[in-house]
This record gives structure tokens, sequence and C-alpha cells, in this order.
């Protein structure tokens, strides 16, 4: 504002202007099952102002109208909007109609760079028929053992193997039921999406934006298991 540079947002959840609900900020102020979620947001909402007039106060020389919701929605919300999705899944509707929608964001880590599968994962995602994969990244179990349970039923059904990422899901080997066929489950660490899902059969996850985008961008079958939050757009 003071050096009169235009501010940019960047939506990293399609959900939030794409099927956005009532009130202020997206929040549905009707809606008694976000009660518990509505409060955590209004703390951080009295935080970042909190913080704001601190820099006010101590740095820059801001217009109190930057202290409302409205002016927020005005100048960052329904202007200078980019929605980090491929238009082909999501647009954006309402007020937010007005947004660039430009393609799905892709961190390449560097330390994939030169990465290479040891022999026993290669082996096992490279043999026919193609394993399925069971990834759900940042999102916490609570009962990690009856999910592992679950998948790797499923999977011996199929006839197919399952590899299975840790992620904070905090899934481990004591988690795989004794009757499971010997060496049709192999639980990895962090890897590479893009190999993994260029050579998976189909990707089992919770529904994240950066897992959803990569299955797409790798022709990856996904069967999405939404959890919360913006999961189940």
């Amino acid at each position: 504002h003071v050096l009169h540079v235009p501010l940019i947002s960047i939506c990293l959840a399609p959900a939030q202007i794409c099927a956005p609900m009532k009130g202020p900020f997206g929040v549905d102020t009707d809606n008694s099952k976000l009660a518990g979620w509505r409060e955590i947001f209004e703390e951080m909402h009295k935080r970042f102002y909190r913080e704001l007039e601190e820099i006010r106060q101590n740095l820059l020389d801001l217009p109190n109208i930057m202290f409302t919701d409205q002016w927020w929605e005005d100048h960052l919300i329904s202007r200078n909007l980019i929605l980090a999705a491929s238009p082909h899944f999501a647009k954006p509707v309402g007020k937010y109609d007005g947004a660039l929608t430009a393609g799905f964001i892709f961190y390449e880590g560097p330390q994939w760079r030169e990465w290479c599968p040891d022999p026993d994962l290669e082996l096992f995602v490279e043999q026919k028929p193609s394993p399925l994969v069971l990834s759900f990244s940042s999102l916490p179990l609570q009962d990690p053992r009856r999910v592992m349970e679950i998948h790797a039923a499923a999977a011996q059904k199929l006839g197919r193997r399952l590899l299975v990422q840790k992620g904070w899901a905090g899934f481990e080997m004591e988690h795989i039921p004794s009757n499971s066929e010997k060496d049709g489950i192999m639980l990895v660490d962090f890897l590479p999406h893009d190999w993994v899902f260029s050579r998976a059969a189909a990707v089992i996850h919770h529904g994240g934006t950066g897992t959803t985008g990569r299955a797409l961008r790798n022709g990856c079958p996904m069967l999405i298991e939404p959890y919360g939050n913006d999961q189940f757009f």
C-alpha cells in the first residue's frame, strides 16, 4: 500500500473460490458443524489484526480501513487473485470468477534431481501387474492400523500389491495384517510422486490438492477418500 506495489493472492485450495461457503472469508456462520473450526479461524483473525497493528504503529503509516474484512476482500480476494489449479479441474465462481486459473504449482524438490529408487523398490513397482499406491501425505490418522487393514484386504482381493507411503499417517510395519500375502505390501518414506504415479495402477489418497495435481499430470487413476477440510471438493 505504501509503495503502491500491487498485491497478488495465490490460492492453493480450489474449494475456497470454486465452491465458496457463505459468510466473510468463506466461513458459513450458520453451520453448527463448523463451530470448532470457526473458533480457530476467529482467533487467527484476531492475531492477524494484532500483528498488522504492530506493523502499522512501528513501521508503516497504514490507513485504518485496512483493518476491515471488506478491505481485504476488495484488494486481496476480488482482484489480483491467482488460483493454483488447472482450468480443466476447477473454475472460480461468484465474486471470485475474475480469478486467473493458472494451473497447478509443482514444487520440484532439489533432493529428487539425482534420485534413483533402490533395487527392492524398483522391482516392487516395475513388475506387473502394477501396484496400487496408498498415500495420505500430510494427513494424520487416528487409527492407521485399521486403515492399513482395510486397504491391504482390498488390494489382496484385487490381486494387486500395495505400496504404502508412511507420511504423516503413521503407517508402520506392525500395522500390516498377519494374513497378508508375503511381499504384497511395501512401506516407503518420501519419494518423488511423479516417479511412482507414472508407474502405479492407481493411487488412493485423501484428496489433497498437491497429490491430485501430481496424479492428473501423470495420468494416474485416483480413488479419493476425503477426511476433512477442502478434501471433499
